[in-house]
């Protein structure tokens, strides 16, 4: 039975509605699968609060990474959380209470302040009052005035560099890779915000290229921070380094402007060798051609007047003549020619000169354009590849594979409870914490293999050529090394460990399957005790 055109209308529009269906549906799934990732990071980043919340953050992870969950389940294991969370604060806030009576109990036996002022007593007189001890307590608490106290032992120093990134740590201020937590003590008045500012500020002048007339200006700067500067000065420090940052930005536009029009004027000078030799050949074809002319109009007449010579002697006086044209002919011709060619030879000869300065120019301006690109693929704090970086080394290395199917293995590393660093002893140590372990890591890699900082805390590891089971061994060998490092705060010891997921590439994978392989088996190691090698195939 033929079909008629509307059942096709139909069916058509019905195949475009499903495979607009299967279209949301796949992305609907890959929202699906990046939030479950989220919130997996969300709850590993918040671990450390409480044994009981921390509890309920894994069962969390276990049922987003479980098949069949129902959103019930996920309901209710989030109100568990919620409410956890709500006794937290609420415990903290009571904490709070307590301390700050006893703050006010403390300071009314020492007779430091009045008494506290009651909660129905006028406004003037409750601002007018001087804080309290627990006032000025919590408000030293977004600063880290603590002095560093001398260590007994003395924690080991890293200063060699690194061959499995080829980057080096040595440029970094000294001080930066002790595993002494403590080795560098806060500026009084700088929160914790201020000393992030501080790091990020020190990093950005070292990278920067300024013209001579700034370079004063970047060490004074730089001299500024060092000194340490507390939190009013660093605003003003900002508008400092704003300003160099745009001398910097705009010496590198005018560099690059002086060489574009350097270039111009060698490809002017180019261009006008070439229109001047093309003219040179020109005349020179027009002067062969008048040559050629000349020669063959004296041979015809010499040939008519052997015809008609009537005695020897006329015979012989009119060749003489013509022999003498073409000698006169050919004189005039050579001396053109030599003229052109030493005109020519001289325009070469400059223009030999024009290419050498352009070359020059050229292999400068490459250089530092590879410079910039190792900069901006280059990590501030470890002076490792960045993500930038790996992202184009795994595709590389992803083509080779495809290509060849030699083995491949990529993996990802996690500091455990890095947070817990950065809450315990600030933001600075957990930077050298970072700056440590990028350190210990790389320096164990071999000259083929590929380290990177991914952000955060973590990092990546690309194992050309080899096989998984060959990977589990270095990385577990690095895994040790990391956990027995002597950092130290305040003369007490705190470990730090990490957590390693790795993976080997197998048919059908991508970058980014093989990637979030490797993730989840790192996360399985932080769900299994943290301190581990997970391996995923």
């Amino acid at each position: 039975m033929p079909v008629s055109s509307d059942q096709n209308q139909w069916k058509n529009k019905y195949n475009e509605l499903l495979a607009q269906w299967d279209e949301k549906e796949g992305k609907a799934s890959e929202m699906i699968s990046i939030m479950q990732r989220l919130v997996t990071r969300v709850s590993l980043a918040a671990e450390g609060q409480n044994r009981s919340l921390d509890s309920d953050l894994k069962e969390l992870r276990s049922l987003l990474r479980a098949t069949g969950t129902s959103p019930r389940q996920l309901t209710q294991q989030l109100e568990r959380i919620e409410k956890r969370v709500l006794e937290l604060d609420e415990a903290r806030n009571a904490s709070i209470e307590v301390l700050g009576e006893m703050a006010q109990l403390v300071e009314r036996r020492a007779g430091g302040d009045a008494a506290p002022v009651a909660d129905g007593a006028p406004v003037e007189e409750r601002r007018s009052r001087k804080p309290s001890l627990f006032g000025r307590l919590l408000a030293g608490l977004s600063s880290d005035t603590k002095q560093a106290a001398p260590v007994s032992a003395k924690p080991a120093s890293i200063t060699r560099k690194s061959s499995a990134s080829g980057s080096s740590f040595d440029s970094l201020p000294p001080g930066m890779l002790s595993t002494d937590l403590d080795a560098t003590p806060s500026t009084p008045g700088l929160s914790a915000f201020g000393e992030h500012v501080q790091k990020t500020l020190l990093h950005l002048l070292s990278s920067m290229t300024l013209p001579d007339s700034a370079v004063r200006d970047l060490e004074k700067a730089r001299e500024k921070i060092l000194a340490g500067a507390s939190d009013s000065e660093l605003m003003l420090l900002l508008d400092e380094v704003a300003a160099l940052v745009i001398a910097a930005l705009g010496k590198g536009q005018r560099d690059f402007e002086t060489f574009l029009r350097s270039l111009d004027d060698r490809l002017s000078g180019i261009h006008a060798f070439i229109t001047e030799a093309h003219k040179h050949q020109e005349e020179a074809l027009g002067s062969k051609q008048s040559f050629r002319k000349a020669i063959k109009d004296q041979v015809s007449t010499i040939q008519s007047d052997v015809a008609e010579a009537d005695s020897l002697s006329h015979l012989q006086a009119s060749v003489r003549t013509h022999l003498d044209s073409l000698i006169t002919s050919l004189d005039a011709f050579v001396e053109h020619e030599d003229q052109r060619e030493q005109t020519l030879l001289s325009s070469l000869a400059s223009l030999k000169v024009k290419t050498a300065e352009l070359e020059s120019q050229t292999a400068e301006l490459k250089i530092r354009l590879k410079e910039e690109r190792n900069r901006a693929l280059t990590d501030g704090l470890t002076g490792v590849p960045n993500r930038e970086a790996f992202e184009t080394r795994i595709l590389e290395e992803f083509e080779r594979w495809s290509r060849y199917r030699n083995p491949l293995t990529v993996a990802v590393c996690d500091i455990d409870l890095f947070k817990r660093i950065n809450d315990s002893y600030g933001h600075l140590a957990g930077d050298r914490v970072i700056q440590i372990v990028a350190k210990e890591l790389a320096k164990r890699l071999r000259r083929t293999d590929f380290f990177a900082r991914y952000g955060g805390e973590e990092f990546v590891i690309i194992f050309p050529e080899t096989k998984l089971e060959a990977a589990e061994v270095a990385l577990e060998k690095m895994r040790k090394v990391v956990s027995e490092l002597p950092f130290h705060f305040r003369g007490e010891q705190v470990q730090v460990t990490v957590s390693f997921g790795v993976t080997e590439f197998t048919e059908g994978d991508t970058r980014q399957s093989a990637f979030d392989r490797a993730d989840g088996a790192m996360y399985s190691a932080k769900d299994n005790g943290r301190n581990a090698v997970v391996a995923a195939s």
